[in-house]
């Protein structure tokens, strides 16, 4: 993550592309280690820096249950992915993964994209266990401007929790052949809910 973040060698890794990089993951699990709090990708979540360029991160096959074989577990010491924000609008493909056990005390127990003017796309993956005490308990977009999105498609969002809400909101968010389970709306401001996902950027792909 970050060589592509730097388009520079690091720890045996060859640079990035200045153009678009692809980091595939060979089936197995990649398991997170903390502390959180990092934003350089040396700690807790993978932070990708829309400034080295678009990124692709690809797991590997599905297996005969339809689900993803490259995990990556955040181990509930921080959320898994976090595309930070940057001068460069992010250009983020997520496909073939499971993304679980994502932890967060603000937005996006397992993804948050805090770059405004992302454009991310996740296909064929699966976010199980991801947790916030705010919004987004899987994904969270958020102060999106005109021309950012997130399309998803052939997603499975099981198990996920939010202090606050994460269900599809704001035009931006377009879902296609996704589904989620234990979907339920707060009972209370202070519910703890198990929506999964939270976009309120201004416009859909």
């Amino acid at each position: 993550m970050i060589a592509a973040n730097t388009n520079a060698s690091y720890d045996g890794c060859f640079p990035g592309a200045s153009g678009s990089d692809v980091i595939s993951l060979p089936a197995g699990t990649y398991n997170l280690t903390g502390p959180a709090g990092d934003d350089a990708s040396a700690n807790g979540d993978l932070d990708i820096d829309p400034g080295g360029g678009p990124l692709t991160i690809l797991g590997s096959a599905i297996d005969a249950n339809e689900q993803p074989t490259s995990i990556i577990d955040a181990n509930n010491v921080d959320r898994a992915i976090h595309v930070i924000p940057d001068a460069l609008a992010g250009d983020v493909q997520l496909l073939a993964l499971g993304v679980r056990n994502g932890n967060a005390t603000a937005d996006g127990g397992g993804l948050l994209v805090g770059d405004p003017d992302a454009d991310v796309v996740i296909d064929t993956t699966r976010w199980q266990g991801n947790d916030t005490t705010d919004y987004g308990g899987a994904v969270h977009f958020g102060d999106g401007v005109t021309g950012s999105s997130i399309y998803i498609e052939q997603s499975e969002f099981s198990g996920n929790t939010a202090g606050e809400e994460g269900a599809p909101s704001g035009s931006t968010c377009r879902m296609e052949g996704a589904w989620q389970r234990s979907s339920t709306p707060p009972s209370s401001a202070t519910a703890r809910t198990r929506w999964a996902v939270r976009s309120t950027s201004a416009r859909g792909r």
